[in-house]
């Protein structure tokens, strides 16, 4: 017996992209990837940060901030020093407990480490 099967039009590659990274659909892709990457190892961490809730409304009127949490691709900001939460903002279907994907963090932790040390 043969499956009926379509093809995964977020893996479909269009140009040199496959489709859930384009610019146009990439926030979608992010917030579902779980559906574009079905046989990838996903984890979560057992423990958050416990973080003292300081907020400085000042960055939330920063011109750079309202540009950043305008745009369409935007999904969550905090802004977090030691064990203070600065700032936080979320786009509308989007939320604190809302599930993130967070490829490339390693990276840019490493990088900030290693720069404060140099």
């Amino acid at each position: 017996m043969t499956v009926p099967t379509i093809p995964n039009p977020e893996l479909a590659v269009a140009g040199t992209l496959p489709g859930w990274n384009h610019a146009s659909r990439r926030r979608r892709s992010f917030h579902a990837l779980y559906k574009v990457f079905r046989y990838a190892q996903s984890s979560r961490s057992p423990a958050v940060l416990a973080l003292r809730r300081d907020l400085d409304w000042r960055i939330g009127r920063l011109d750079r901030v309202r540009q950043l949490t305008a745009l369409p691709s935007f999904s969550a900001l905090a802004v977090v020093q030691g064990d203070r939460l600065l700032w936080e903002q979320y786009a509308p279907d989007y939320g604190p407990d809302s599930a993130h994907s967070m490829q490339s963090i390693t990276k840019t932790t490493l990088n900030l480490m290693v720069g404060r040390v140099i």
